[in-house]
């Protein structure tokens, strides 16, 4: 997981849901998220941090900005894609796989194009999926969100003790 961009409206610490889903070695074409209880290492900025994490419920796992998840479970061959859940639009204005093909998702699972590369202001929250990719021949999925830009105003002064900084988004 990468973001880039941070300001003063993001803290960097975000966690970000993701779902990893395999192909049905029975089913080639169907696809099901990892079962609840799969287990994963963690690597912060490429080192190992010894915890390992669990699959939830819902098939999701949480990252932090710098972190990895490996799965080393997965058998060789078997067809998957990544996908990152609900995206706030007002922190993050554009999302896309490093080294690879992305498609987006309204919160309401709807197919959006983003334009030049930015979501839609439409979009309150977003998904973005992998292409599908192979185990062992391209196993590694980046997911970079950039934080959307902030505006910071000087307010003129108005006999105060100081100036009155806002933000906005």
């Amino acid at each position: 997981k990468q973001v880039t961009g941070i300001n003063g409206m993001t803290d960097s610490n975000d966690e970000f849901s993701f779902v990893l889903y395999l192909e049905k070695e029975e089913e080639p074409g169907s696809f099901q998220p990892l079962p609840e209880g799969t287990g994963y290492q963690l690597l912060s900025n490429g080192i190992d941090t010894g915890v390992t994490g669990t699959v939830q419920a819902d098939g999701s796992f949480s990252l932090k900005n710098g972190q990895t998840a490996v799965f080393s479970d997965i058998p060789e061959n078997l067809n998957y894609y990544v996908e990152e859940r609900n995206v706030s639009r007002q922190q993050y204005d554009q999302i896309q796989i490093v080294d690879g093909t992305a498609s987006y998702f309204d919160e309401n699972g709807n197919p959006i194009e983003p334009l030049d590369n930015l979501l839609p202001d439409t979009a309150v929250s977003c998904s973005v999926r992998s292409e599908i990719r192979q185990v062992k021949t391209n196993t590694s999925v980046i997911v970079q969100n950039h934080c959307v830009p902030m505006t910071i105003y000087e307010l003129p002064e108005a006999g105060g003790i100081g100036p009155l900084w806002y933000l906005t988004a």
